[in-house]
């Protein structure tokens, strides 16, 4: 696909952006752990888009800055200079005279992708720990869960695998949100 073939149609419902330059970043994550500790699946899915409104805003670079991990594999779109992002994380056209596409409303252009899949907990961005405990016929289960930085989370669900049961189990005190 050519770049500036990309262009997405407005959603009703999406707000058109304001701004004459806008970035989005998108990242997904999956996570499975095992048990007793350590990971069993660990993948990192992100994209980055750029919106313009105004063609003459289109003549811009944009400097990404990373983590240095090696893990992570970037992939540029095809109109993308690849040594320049290679050499200096700068996503800039391969014709640097020509402006990015302007009108991008709703998901702009994806200008970069990435993905990372690790064994290694420290990557995780959110720790989970939960403590089953039995008394008589109830189970209490208590599960903290906290966040190494500073970091905006959403869209996070986390499931405690439960053994077969005959009725579903009843919540007493909780605080926050289940379902």
């Amino acid at each position: 696909m050519q770049l500036d073939q990309a262009l997405v149609t407005p959603s009703p419902t999406a707000p058109l952006p304001t701004n004459p330059v806008t970035l989005t970043v998108e990242e997904k994550i999956n996570v499975a752990l095992k048990r007793d500790g350590g990971i069993s699946n660990f993948n990192v899915q992100g994209t980055l888009a750029l919106q313009i409104l105004n063609q003459e805003d289109g003549l811009i670079q944009v400097q990404i800055g990373t983590s240095g991990n090696p893990a992570i594999l970037f992939n540029t779109h095809p109109n993308i200079d690849k040594e320049l992002f290679s050499n200096e994380y700068i996503l800039g056209l391969k014709e640097p005279s020509r402006p990015f596409p302007a009108n991008q409303y709703r998901d702009g252009v994806s200008l970069l992708r990435w993905r990372m899949q690790s064994a290694n907990e420290s990557n995780l961005p959110l720790t989970v720990n939960w403590w089953p405990s039995v008394s008589g016929n109830e189970t209490y289960v208590n599960i903290e869960y906290e966040t190494p930085a500073q970091i905006d989370l959403q869209n996070v669900m986390i499931f405690v695998p439960l053994p077969t049961l005959r009725e579903a189990p009843r919540i007493q005190q909780i605080d926050g949100e289940w379902r």
